[in-house]
């Protein structure tokens, strides 16, 4: 949905409309199919190039990386993602006339969901209203899985933040030794539960020689104990899964700033 909305905003004009319907289709028992259509009156999409819109590093035209910028991968892991949740994903367009991109998934009605506490605040952005741009930091994501790495640098993708990405912990702490030198990365997220050395470890290993770049603990463990000792390990933060895209913004202005310097002043201190 972040991606079907970001590309809606990214490929319509100043004085363009976006639309965002959601409608229930039906409900058997406790599951219910759900349909989300994202209207825009943008650009709109050429009828030959329909058919590599959801190709893994595609784009509808060559030019548009050069104007719009984007890896071409967000479609398709949305369309996996989709998939995975039992729906499907299509899209209807018009060259010049703006696009609507429609998906449905399954999903079971929650006991309790009228206990479900709803927040009138807006997401954070900068003054203009606009995502972030963090296209002058680096971001290290340590993560086994394949499919969070995919779709983190998809939530990622309206950022321009530059990614890389280590498979373990050993990894992760053999890259930021390397890129000591031209001081590569400026945040580090951290798994915890990885294959070869976990994130706990890593961190360890990555404090004996760095002590100043941010290293955010991800995990599905998220009580009090499994923060503390994430803290304990000389990260500097705790993010519980699955993540908060939200949260994970919130961290990554909090750290990715003009005031690193300062920071690590403050760190170089303690």
């Amino acid at each position: 949905m972040i991606n079907l909305l970001g590309n809606a905003v990214k490929f319509t004009l100043e004085n363009g409309r976006i639309h965002l319907n959601v409608r229930l289709l039906k409900t058997v028992g406790k599951v219910c199919t759900l349909q989300f259509d994202v209207t825009d009156t943008g650009i709109g999409i050429k009828p030959e190039e329909h058919s590599r819109l959801f190709r893994p590093f595609e784009q509808a035209d060559s030019s548009t990386v050069r104007k719009f910028g984007g890896t071409g991968l967000g479609l398709a892991i949305s369309k996996r993602i989709i998939e995975m949740m039992g729906g499907k994903i299509w899209f209807e367009s018009e060259l010049g006339k703006g696009s609507t991109f429609s998906f449905t998934i399954t999903a079971e009605i929650c006991d309790d969901y009228m206990g479900v506490e709803i927040s009138d605040d807006e997401p954070e952005c900068d003054g203009d209203g606009k995502v972030d741009d963090l296209g002058d930091y680096r971001l290290l994501i340590a993560e086994d899985m394949e499919i969070n790495r995919e779709v983190l640098a998809a939530l990622l993708e309206p950022t321009n933040i530059s990614i890389e990405y280590a498979e373990n912990g050993a990894e992760a702490v053999r890259m930021v030794t390397e890129s000591m030198e031209k001081n590569c990365f400026d945040i580090v997220l951290m798994d915890i539960q990885m294959p070869e050395m976990d994130g706990h470890e890593a961190t360890k290993e990555i404090r004996k020689f760095n002590k100043e770049i941010p290293i955010i603990a991800v995990s599905a463990n998220a009580f009090v104990e499994d923060v503390e000792t994430s803290i304990q390990a000389g990260m500097n933060e705790h993010l519980g899964k699955p993540l908060d895209i939200d949260k994970v913004l919130n961290v990554l202005r909090k750290y990715c700033s003009g005031n690193r310097l300062a920071l690590k002043g403050v760190q170089n201190n303690d």
